[in-house]
């Protein structure tokens, strides 16, 4: 059945999947070299926003006669100062496997990501250019240090 749940025993992840992808989606906005700053943590320097990503779903799906890698993502650019969400992306996207062995799946899983981060790099590139050519409001000055917001292993953007 296509909606049983089973386990290989002899096949794992070398990582777990969630920092597999962190990792992955770190390394594409790095290399893009469209933005001042890419960071996986909070350091130094209060970053102008926050890249959340969510894996909803990542999975082998089969039936008797097909088989897919399936990779389900939410992806959110929030202002770091104000907590806003000022960018959105999702997708649920399957690949097709057309030979049924594991190896297979996760490299469809890896195509449909690699795809999928064109869209968020360029997603963002534009959200952070609108956000950067828009008029700022002036801001009440406040003393005092400023709030850690993003907590443990939150990276951010800079314009």
């Amino acid at each position: 059945s296509p909606y049983q749940l089973e386990f290989y025993n002899y096949h794992h992840w070398v990582a777990k999947p969630h920092r597999m992808l962190s990792e992955i989606v770190y390394k594409h906005l790095k290399q893009e070299d469209r933005f001042q700053n890419v960071t996986r943590t909070v350091r130094d320097a209060i970053p102008d926003f926050e890249l959340e990503a969510l894996v909803r779903n990542i999975e082998e799906f089969d039936s008797d006669t097909e088989w897919y890698g399936h990779l389900a993502m939410t992806f959110r650019l929030v202002d770091y100062k104000t907590r806003e969400v000022v960018w959105r992306y999702e997708f649920d996207r399957r690949k097709k496997v057309y030979t049924h062995d594991v190896i297979y799946v996760v490299r469809a899983l890896s195509q449909i990501l690699d795809e999928e981060m064109e869209k968020v790099a360029q997603g963002l590139t534009e959200a952070v250019s609108r956000l950067v050519d828009a008029p700022k409001p002036l801001q009440e000055q406040t003393t005092g240090e400023p709030d850690d917001l993003g907590g443990p292993g939150s990276g951010g953007l800079e314009r």
